[in-house]
């Protein structure tokens, strides 16, 4: 909706015993409008700037001039103002008018006290001392209602149009007895196109996915208007929902005040973009795993990926206590890692010993061996990267020698794997678990027929928690205390 104003004057000066009045019409011409911007009520659209795909222009000739010879018969002196109207909504669009305060009497500019008001017209004619409109050479004449009162409708197309003209004529019924003086009041022309032009329909694409159950998706919006995507945030099996895109311009979601039609569109369509969450299958080095991974990944699921620290590889699973663990042994040897890469506080690093047999004799001493068949094998002080120290009592080491997204497996993580297996055989089978013997004293025994498996859970000063199997079927995991410095397996378990 554009406002604007015309000034009606009327100017009454005496003229060889006669009185001339002058009606003056003043307007800017070729004043043009866009729609909309700014919603100020249901049914209105206040227009600011070249916005919007619907527009309207309306001109009007500069000025209008009525000249009056006053007569005892009160005769009717008026003149046209010419409004050209091109309207592009296709709905069509209305023009009509007020005055522009409270009054709409004509008022005498002055300070005197002789009469100071015209009074706007009763009825369909002009009556004595009185002033009204009529539109298109009508012979009918109506007065202008004040600013408060119901607009009269002057032009109503129902479709789109270019240079309709309307004819809107002024008329004063005055005769000798107004004294001279300009009698002033404002007309405001209102311009409407249909609300229907207003909106813009917006198609919802889920892209595989599905809005949130009980949320009702806007299916239109009024051109300019924003709107908070937080509250509109689609579901998908499997799939990080990331944002929006229309075709032109994208949104992240997390928006809140968002004008999804910048280019102010008759129709746009928002599809919903989406990210694969990753799982096993789809991660392609141990450092990529994440709690997320292995949440979204199937029971059962397996794949093969590389170790970023040294390229070895490990068979990796989502075991039936449905956490994901490394199905073989870790075989790390010769590397300084860090934080970046291994299961380290931020900035710390650690140097992973070349493999030698020698040293699993004594605490606090970094060693580690690498067997071609069963792995590797290290000292509590070496599998925690130096926390397991023969000063350390009880509690569960905060690193490991893990891949980053991974660590060694506490006491009670060993315990609920067990209860789901439940024999040698089956962890044997399924999660890979091997009879890797130990190293004590430079010597590798007892492979073939058991094996321990370090936990980060220490028992005593002097020992640690471990994880015990042998080829009799005899498992334990709460119960099963070995001195530091024995070389045994480590697995590590995704965090």
């Amino acid at each position: 909706m554009k406002n604007f104003r015309i000034k009606n004057s009327f100017s009454i000066v005496p003229k060889v015993g006669f009185f001339t009045t002058s009606l003056l019409l003043t307007a800017v011409s070729a004043i043009y409008i866009y729609s909309p911007v700014e919603r100020t009520n249901a049914a209105q659209i206040t227009v600011s700037g070249n916005e919007g795909y619907e527009s309207i222009s309306l001109s009007t000739n500069d000025m209008v001039n009525i000249d009056i010879v006053p007569t005892a018969s009160q005769d009717v002196y008026s003149s046209t103002n010419t409004l050209t109207i091109s309207n592009s909504c296709s709905h069509g669009a209305t023009v009509s008018m007020t005055t522009s305060s409270s009054s709409n009497k004509l008022t005498r500019i002055g300070s005197d006290a002789l009469t100071k008001d015209i009074n706007p017209t009763t009825g369909s004619n002009l009556v004595d001392s009185s002033w009204g409109y009529s539109v298109n050479n009508g012979t009918n004449y109506y007065a202008v209602p004040n600013i408060s009162g119901t607009p009269a409708n002057i032009y109503n197309s129902s479709q789109a149009a270019y240079g309709d003209v309307v004819n809107v004529k002024y008329g004063v019924k005055a005769d000798y007895n107004l004294p001279s003086g300009t009698y002033v009041n404002d007309v405001i022309y209102t311009i409407s196109v249909n609300p229907a032009c207003l909106a813009y329909q917006i198609n919802w694409n889920y892209s595989g996915g599905a809005a949130e159950s009980g949320v009702d998706y806007p299916a239109t919006l009024q051109f300019g208007d924003t709107i908070d995507l937080t509250a509109f945030a689609p579901e998908r099996a499997g799939f990080d929902f990331v944002g929006w895109s229309n075709g032109s311009s994208t949104f992240t979601g997390t928006e809140t005040n968002a004008n999804i039609n910048p280019y102010n569109n008759t129709q746009i369509t928002m599809t919903a973009q989406w990210e694969e969450i990753p799982t096993l299958s789809r991660i392609s080095s141990m450092q990529d795993m994440t709690t997320r991974v292995c949440d979204y990944s199937a029971a059962n699921e397996t794949a093969t990926i590389e170790d970023a620290r040294d390229h070895n590889t490990y068979t990796i699973k989502k075991l039936a206590d449905g956490k994901c663990w490394m199905t073989q042994n870790l075989r790390i040897i010769d590397k300084i890692i860090t934080s970046a890469d291994s299961n380290l506080p931020s900035g710390e690093s650690w140097t992973v010993p070349a493999s030698s047999s020698n040293g699993f004799d004594s605490y606090n001493t970094n060693n580690a061996y690498i067997n071609s068949n069963y792995g590797g094998y290290y000292t509590v002080y070496t599998a925690t990267a130096g926390w397991g120290t023969n000063t350390v009592s009880s509690g569960d080491s905060p690193k490991s020698i893990c891949p980053k997204g991974w660590k060694m497996p506490s006491i009670d993580d060993y315990v609920a794997l067990t209860n789901k297996y439940n024999s040698v055989s089956a962890l044997m089978g399924d999660p890979g678990f091997v009879l890797s013997g130990a190293i004590h004293h430079s010597a590798l025994g007892s492979t073939g027929t058991a094996a321990g498996y370090w936990s980060s859970t220490t028992y005593s000063t002097t020992q640690n928690r471990g994880f015990y199997i042998s080829n009799s079927e005899y498992l334990t995991g709460d119960s099963a205390n070995y001195e530091k410095y024995v070389g045994r397996a480590v697995r590590c378990l995704a965090e």
